[in-house]
């Protein structure tokens, strides 16, 4: 694939144009976002990347983020750049095919999309997981685990005094699903 293939496979991906940011640089933005195209100086590597989130909304995620690098992206990888989480996707451009492009599109695309909520519900998982564990040592039971939770939400230990009715409810049901859910697992 050359310069100019890939290039008008983007164009033709999307609506909006590609600009010309720069030397081996090129950016395309819409509504809810924006992608970028990066070229190495020898043109030997292409980048697209495309930000997720803000680093104050990542920071708390790293561990899951390097994680999920590892376990769940496949093509492309979490990276961090200019006070951003990036979904980053590296290919040589020597090797590169439409199907990577399309492949990669769909991945960095997903990413963006998600956000940083892939990272929160790894770690809600790990904390739940956590609960289950000193529950289970404790020698409580699944359902004496939830009533202990309500009692500690409906006190203000964890959870919100001020939240309204449904908002309570609708915690309360998430925190019942996942001990439902992650309950088995836990030795």
């Amino acid at each position: 694939m050359n310069l100019e293939s890939l290039l008008s496979h983007l164009r033709e991906k999307f609506d909006t144009p590609w600009v010309e940011a720069g030397e081996n640089f090129w950016r395309h933005t819409w509504d809810s976002g924006e992608l970028i195209l990066m070229l190495s100086e020898d043109h030997s590597w292409v980048r697209m990347m495309i930000p997720v989130a803000s680093m104050a909304q990542a920071q708390p995620f790293f561990q899951e983020l390097f994680e999920l690098n590892f376990e769940e992206t496949t093509l492309v990888r979490y990276a961090i750049a200019q006070g951003m989480l990036w979904a980053v996707f590296n290919h040589p451009f020597q090797t590169l095919q439409v199907k990577d492009i399309d492949l990669a599109l769909d991945c960095l695309l997903t990413l963006q999309t998600q956000g940083v909520t892939r990272c929160f519900e790894v770690h809600a998982d790990r904390q739940v997981r956590l609960i289950i564990q000193a529950s289970k040592r404790q020698g409580l039971s699944l359902k004496a685990t939830l009533q202990n939770l309500e009692r500690f939400y409906r006190e203000g230990i964890i959870g919100d005094l001020s939240d309204s009715g449904s908002t309570i409810q609708l915690t309360l049901t998430r925190w019942r699903d996942r001990l439902e859910r992650l309950w088995s697992e836990v030795d």
